[in-house]
């Protein structure tokens, strides 16, 4: 099954009641709550409140997206899970690193990798499962490298999240969704091409691919929409209802 859902970052100018009226009002079934606006790491007042608007408009929260880079100590990624717990999800997105996979060094490497392994080993007894965001500046810039990563943390309830690469032409975006999709869980639903944003129904041709191949891996998926060209609620509704007729064929 593929479920359309929200990113809260794709409107940080908004509080949290208004994103999660938006998400319903767009037929989005789904929500990833953001930790750098709308719920800072054990901030008791914002988890709430997220969790209030989110069952308020019938929107399941499927993730805690944190910007934890897998860089700091054991404290700081028992408050990143303690939050996705208290938001009553069992998933939760980091950022693998800070440098992009071509300049890591070894040791660069090793210690996120390292880090990494240690947030799913906190997260494994929340039952929460941990996603690295595919994207650049980190390890997850690539797929090879990504898939590499996977490998080497070796935990079961590490899964990777996909999107295109805006800066990428077609070819290699097409390679990338094929080889990610096996390790997936959720997907970035969006169009840029480089650092321009555009309306989704720009990137038809290659989203209707895109889809073709993660309705053939199978399994069940989460694609968040995430940004829109000119930051409108209005504009969401004219993607999100062009997501929905790529789902129903």
């Amino acid at each position: 099954m593929l479920t359309p859902g929200l990113i809260s970052v794709t409107f940080r100018k908004f509080e949290k009641a208004k994103v999660a009226e938006i998400a319903k009002a767009a037929g989005l079934y789904e929500i990833e709550w953001g930790g750098d606006v709308h719920v800072p790491p054990m901030d008791e007042v914002s988890i709430n409140e997220a969790v209030a608007a989110s069952s308020a408009n019938g929107i399941k929260i499927a993730s805690y997206g944190s910007y934890y880079r897998c860089t700091g100590s054991e404290d700081e990624i028992r408050r990143e899970i303690e939050t996705t717990a208290k938001l009553g999800t069992d998933m939760i997105r980091v950022w693998a690193g800070k440098q992009w996979s071509c300049d890591a060094t070894k040791d660069e490497r090793k210690a996120t990798t390292d880090n990494l392994r240690l947030v799913c080993d906190v997260a494994k007894p929340y039952g929460i499962t941990v996603c690295p965001e595919f994207h650049g500046n980190t390890l997850t810039d690539h797929y090879d490298s990504a898939i590499r990563l996977y490998n080497e943390v070796e935990r079961d309830n590490l899964k990777l999240y996909w999107q295109p690469n805006q800066f990428k032409d077609e070819e290699y975006n097409l390679a990338s969704c094929r080889a990610i999709m096996p390790y997936c869980t959720h997907i970035h639903v969006f169009h840029w091409e480089g650092k321009d944003m555009y309306p989704l129904s720009r990137g038809e041709n290659i989203w209707r691919k895109y889809i073709d191949i993660i309705k053939k891996d199978g399994k069940d998926h989460s694609l968040h929409m995430e940004f829109v060209c000119d930051g409108s609620e209005e504009q969401l509704y004219r993607d999100a209802e062009l997501l929905h007729t790529w789902l129903e064929k």
